[in-house]
């Protein structure tokens, strides 16, 4: 198993840079945030790719490879080949992807955009909403037949992105996703679902996100967190903290230190399944966590 940081940890690419001459052992997962000049940057640096969050380079949408419009569904295969291109000129051999929402329209990439949108539909149909602010749904959202519907046509297309992806011999992760109105892959039922659909799919376990969907849908974390181990299939974890509870969600990124969640509980589970990546995905200074993480790993 390997250590991985994401780019969203730092705000430029000179501390990137800096970083990894610090930590030669360490691996570096290329975020969205990161423009097409500095991923190049990164590439003549040769830094060491784990994996490249897709859409990298940053793009102006998100591919959405559940939806039933064929335009919008060859727009999403032209910006996973995109990000593609990158992560093989940064010999990444992973491409972690949010799988996708239940639309046939592509999301806005900015966050800000993002959540505008969100709220903006989310009007229109109020029942599965729990928390407004967050556009948080209920446990009832990912069991109706709409979310149902969306989720089948998923893993029907699931398999154009990953063999796009296994002609570079490149593993395509899906990422289970926050528990916000339209996005799928919410529970781990959705995940094993997917597991049982697609003979040879790869996930990305992103803990901080099944922390807040088991909040917001009141299952047990740790239960959860083993059901998606025990597809045998995930080949990468986004490792944080969060400081969702009651009814406040909040996918906030926080140093694995912080938060409500256990993550050494956590890393206990998921070790023994030995994943080729752990990829600290925390806003902020990654070096308490390297360290943190190295420890665990290797005690």
């Amino acid at each position: 198993m390997k250590i991985a940081v994401s780019s969203m940890a730092f705000e430029s690419l000179d501390e990137i840079f800096d970083f990894f001459e610090q930590h030669p052992g360490i691996y570096l997962e290329l975020g969205v945030d990161l423009g097409e000049e500095e991923v190049e940057a990164i590439a003549r640096k040769r830094i060491p790719a784990s994996s490249l969050h897709i859409p990298c380079p940053l793009e102006r949408l998100m591919p959405n490879m559940a939806s039933f419009d064929p335009q919008a569904l060859e727009t999403s295969l032209e910006i996973i080949n995109r990000s593609l291109d990158a992560a093989a000129v940064c010999k990444a051999s992973v491409a972690v992807l949010h799988p996708g929402y239940a639309t046939d329209s592509l999301l806005p990439s900015d966050p800000k955009n993002r959540d505008a949108f969100l709220k903006e539909i989310s009007g229109e149909t109020t029942c599965h909403i729990l928390d407004e602010a967050s556009v948080t749904t209920s446990a009832e959202y990912p069991l109706s037949s709409e979310y149902k519907l969306y989720m089948a046509h998923l893993a029907e297309k699931a398999r154009l992105a990953i063999d796009m992806a296994k002609r570079r011999g490149i593993a395509m992760a899906f990422e289970n996703l926050n528990p916000r109105y339209l996005y799928l892959c919410q529970s781990p039922r959705d995940m094993r679902f997917l597991s049982d659909s697609v003979d040879d799919i790869s996930f990305c376990l992103d803990i901080g996100h099944l922390w807040i969907s088991s909040c917001a849908h009141g299952f047990d974390f740790y239960a959860a967190l083993s059901s998606v181990l025990d597809t045998g299939k995930v080949t990468a974890a986004h490792l944080s903290n969060n400081s969702t509870e009651g009814m406040r969600f909040s996918d906030d990124h926080r140093h694995l230190r912080e938060g409500k969640v256990d993550v050494k509980k956590c890393l206990e589970a998921i070790l023994p399944y030995k994943p080729d990546f752990l990829v600290i995905e925390v806003k902020g200074d990654p070096t308490s966590d390297v360290d943190l993480l190295a420890s665990i790993v290797t005690s």
